[in-house]
């Protein structure tokens, strides 16, 4: 842990335990609005009306989720251990948590990566899902799970990776589209 972590840390948890209504949307937050934010980025995939565009946005999803969380996160979670902040300060989560490694945020790495192909398929809900996740973070932050920098290198992370997976792998959209018209015929 690092001054940072624990100023911003100790900034954002002051209120945990103290207000029951605030640490019940904490617990909302940060377990159960991830579940949320994948079920309706399915629900935005399914309304798609251009198949196409719906093809290229689940490969992107895809590709992007496992190569960020699947592989990334998990390989830096393999070679570098950073103990949770309620592990560490010796306090008492918000909400049950295991004591695995902290660094990256995996939620962050999964959610973050989800957050350019919604900003693909509507811009609109593209800004309410950026900060659903944030919120997410925040949560995360408040329940004690994680430090400030576990969730900033989880977004880094995962739009990184849609980013390098939006521009390098699929270099045109219309490479993809391509494909699979070639596969429609």
């Amino acid at each position: 842990m690092n001054s940072f972590d624990l100023t911003i840390f100790n900034f954002i948890h002051i209120p945990a335990g103290k207000w029951f209504l605030l640490d019940w949307l904490v617990i909302f937050f940060a377990i159960y609005v991830a579940y949320l934010l994948c079920a309706f980025l399915v629900v935005l995939l399914f309304n798609e009306k251009d198949r196409k565009k719906r093809a290229y946005a689940f490969a992107w999803v895809v590709l992007a989720t496992i190569v960020s969380r699947g592989i990334i996160a998990q390989a830096i979670h393999f070679f570098y251990q950073r103990t949770r902040p309620f592990v560490a300060l010796e306090i008492e989560p918000v909400f049950n948590h295991t004591a695995t490694t902290a660094f990256p945020s995996g939620h962050m790495a999964l959610l973050a990566t989800l957050i350019l192909p919604v900003w693909y398929l509507n811009k609109k809900w593209g800004w309410i899902y950026l900060c659903s996740v944030i919120a997410v973070g925040a949560a995360r932050v408040y329940g004690a799970v994680h430090w400030p920098t576990d969730i900033i290198a989880g977004i880094i992370l995962g739009v990184g990776v849609s980013y390098i997976v939006k521009h390098f792998l699929f270099k045109e959209e219309s490479e993809l589209v391509e494909e699979l018209d070639k596969e429609g015929e």
